[in-house]
């Protein structure tokens, strides 16, 4: 959905897309995006010529390697200026290039900031509008970050984007149990672990979701998945925190996600 705050937007959180005032930019073939994704992943900093024919070309590079980055960066200009994004954002600048983009106009600095909100919110014990909030920052991811496209430097990034949703989603799942919806979050919750099987706080949100909603064997059963996961993958046992939290379900005590940090 188009953000109409501003007149143009670079969109990471998916597949790379850059929109101007009249439409979508066309940036060209797989080389293109690269460029513009590596410019991207380091956005604020110049990048030099020698570090992008890295990325360009990682195994063999050819002769004409730094002439085929002028071209590209040239056609990338050529295609902003189509689109009318305003301010001409791709930068030469020694020993490279440098890609400015205002933070309001790219998906990954605003969800950054809406993260930050939210934590705010949820450190004044404001804890529906953190949830709100969280909510709002996750929805503007359309796919994984940088889809489609490889280089060092942007699987870096994205990888760093996805690690800080996850912490997000975790800390919003805290949030949701500390106002009582156990029984909504399990479906969500089992996802989780079905796509992130190594995260320890997940399975604790899900231990914690399946026994207040009355269901303990489950509870216990979502621990021996975990442990048996993490031995298999890992070598490991579960934390001391995952440890204990079985070991109160066992018991049949009234308790709380070990990592919840936040109380009503």
């Amino acid at each position: 959905m188009e953000d109409r705050r501003v007149s143009y937007r670079l969109g990471l959180l998916g597949t790379l897309e850059v929109w101007g005032t009249r439409r979508r930019a066309a940036i060209g073939g797989p080389r293109h995006q690269s460029l513009l994704a590596a410019l991207a992943a380091r956005a604020g900093s110049v990048v030099a010529t020698e570090q992008l024919i890295d990325d360009l070309w990682p195994e063999r590079t050819p002769a004409s390697a730094r002439q085929q980055v002028q071209n590209v960066v040239a056609e990338i200009r050529r295609a902003f200026r189509l689109a009318d994004v305003p301010g001409s954002p791709l930068v030469s600048r020694f020993p490279g290039y440098l890609l400015c983009f205002g933070d309001d106009s790219v998906d990954s600095r605003r969800f950054e900031a809406q993260v930050a909100d939210a934590r705010r919110h949820a450190g004044q014990r404001a804890y529906e509008d953190a949830v709100r909030v969280f909510r709002t920052a996750d929805a503007l991811w359309r796919g994984p970050a940088f889809q489609g496209i490889s280089g060092r430097a942007v699987r870096a990034e994205a990888k760093r984007l996805e690690e800080v949703r996850l912490d997000a989603a975790e800390e919003r799942l805290d949030l949701e149990l500390a106002l009582g919806r156990h029984r909504e979050l399990i479906a969500e919750l089992s996802q989780l672990t079905i796509l992130h099987p190594l995260r320890e706080r997940a399975w604790g949100q899900l231990m914690v979701a399946l026994y207040r909603s009355g269901r303990q064997a489950e509870a216990l059963n979502a621990y021996t998945r975990a442990r048996r996961t993490l031995g298999d993958e890992l070598g490991i046992d579960p934390c001391r925190e995952l440890q204990d939290l079985a070991g109160a379900i066992l018991r049949g005590e009234v308790c709380r996600s070990a990592w919840q940090s936040h109380r009503r």
